[in-house]
C-alpha cells in the first residue's frame, strides 16, 4: 500500500501540468475584492485567501502571504494533481502521457489565443493593443493652435464643428493620466505635453467651417447599429501643426457617441494644409473602439484567459476517454491475438 501511495505521489511532468491547471483555475473563481474606503481595495486570490494584496488609488500598496494557507492549499492541490495523473495514466494505458495532455493544452491555448485576438480585433479595433498615436505627430517641431471642438446639428440636420469652451487641456490630460484606459482623445494632448509642445493658450476660433465634412468623407466614422442616431457626434481636439520640413498638419482626435450599446469609438486622424490655398488634404487616420458601462477592460489576455480554462477542462476529459477507448480496444486485440496463437 506504501509503495502504490509513493508512487502515485512521485512528481511526474502531468502531475505538475495539472497542479498549474488547479492554481490557474483558483485565480479565475476564487478570487475576490474588496473595497475598503474610497479609493482602497483588497484582492483575495486562492482558497482560503492564501494571498492578499492591498490596492491605493490603483497601485500596489502591499502584499500578504498567510503562509498557512499557502502551504496547505499547495499540498492539496499537488496531491490532487498527481493522484489525477497517475489515474490517467492507468486509464488511458500510456506510458509517457505528458506529450499528448500537454499537448492538448498547448493547442486549446493557441486556438483560444486566436479566438481571443480575433474578437478583440472586430469588437475594439485592433489585435492586441490600441494602435500608437500616428507617426505624423513625431515629425512635429511647433503647435500652432489647439481647438477644443465638439458637434453640433444644424437646423438643416447637418453636422458641423463648434468651439468647445467649456475643455480644459490640463483637466483632459490629468484625466488620462489618472485612467490610461480612458486616454482617448486625450491621447495627443499627452503626447504634446511630454514633447513640451502643447502652446499656453487654447485657440477659440474654427477657421476651417466646413473640417467635419472633411472628416465624414474620410470613410473612418463608424457605421452604428439601427438605433443609435448620435454616433456622428463628435468631441475632441484639433491640433494646428508646423512639422521639421516646414509643411502643415491639422491632426483630429475624438470620440464620438455610441455605435452600440455601451460601445463608443475614438478616431485619430492627419491631414495636410496645401501652403498657397490652405485647403486640407486627408492623408490618413485610425480608430479602435472603447466601452463605458459595458465589457470596458475586456482585452484580449482576458477573454484569452476566459476561453483557454474552460476549454482545457472540456479538452482533456475527452483525450481521456479517447486514449482509454483505445488502451481498451488495443487490450482485446491483444487478448484476441494470445488466445489465436495458443
Amino acid at each position: 500500500m506504501k509503495t502504490v501511495i509513493l508512487r502515485t505521489i512521485k512528481p511526474s511532468p502531468l502531475a505538475w501540468l495539472f497542479l498549474a491547471l488547479l492554481i490557474l483555475a483558483q485565480f479565475s473563481f476564487s478570487t475576490r475584492t474588496l473595497f475598503n474606503e474610497p479609493g482602497q481595495s483588497t484582492s483575495q486570490y486562492g482558497i482560503g485567501n492564501p494571498v492578499e494584496i492591498s490596492y491605493r488609488d490603483g497601485s500596489r500598496q502591499d502584499i500578504h502571504i498567510g503562509w498557512t494557507a499557502l502551504v496547505t492549499n499547495l499540498t492539496i492541490c499537488y496531491l490532487l494533481s498527481a493522484t489525477a495523473a497517475a489515474l490517467m495514466k492507468k486509464v488511458t494505458g500510456l506510458h509517457r502521457p505528458f506529450p499528448i495532455y500537454g499537448g492538448t493544452v498547448f493547442g486549446v491555448a493557441c486556438l483560444a489565443f486566436l479566438i481571443s485576438i480575433v474578437f478583440s480585433k472586430v469588437y475594439w479595433g485592433y489585435f492586441i493593443r490600441r494602435p500608437a498615436v500616428l507617426a505624423e505627430l513625431k515629425d512635429v517641431t511647433e503647435v500652432v493652435s489647439i481647438i477644443p471642438v465638439a458637434t453640433e446639428q444644424t437646423p438643416a440636420g447637418e453636422y458641423r464643428f463648434v468651439v468647445n469652451a467649456d475643455l480644459s487641456i490640463a483637466d483632459q490630460i490629468a484625466y488620462a493620466r489618472a485612467d490610461p484606459y480612458y486616454n482617448l482623445d486625450e491621447r495627443i494632448l499627452v503626447y504634446l505635453e511630454e514633447k513640451r509642445l502643447l502652446p499656453e493658450k487654447i485657440a477659440t476660433s474654427l477657421d476651417d467651417t466646413d473640417f467635419y465634412d472633411l472628416v465624414s468623407g474620410t470613410g473612418l466614422l463608424a457605421e452604428p447599429q439601427d438605433g443609435y442616431t448620435s454616433a456622428g457626434l463628435l468631441r475632441g481636439v484639433i491640433v494646428d501643426a508646423r512639422t521639421r520640413s516646414g509643411s502643415r498638419l491639422v491632426f483630429l482626435s475624438a470620440t464620438g457617441q455610441q455605435v452600440s450599446n455601451d460601445h463608443y469609438p475614438c478616431y485619430e486622424m492627419v491631414f495636410e494644409r496645401h501652403p498657397q490655398s490652405g485647403q486640407l488634404t486627408f492623408l490618413r487616420g485610425q480608430r479602435f473602439f472603447f466601452d463605458v458601462a459595458g465589457i470596458e477592460g475586456l482585452e484580449w489576455f482576458g477573454i484569452w484567459f476566459i476561453i483557454s480554462l474552460p476549454g482545457v477542462m472540456l479538452a482533456l476529459p475527452i483525450v481521456t476517454l479517447m486514449a482509454g477507448i483505445r488502451n481498451t480496444i488495443l487490450s482485446k486485440r491483444a487478448t484476441v491475438q494470445v488466445e489465436l496463437s495458443a
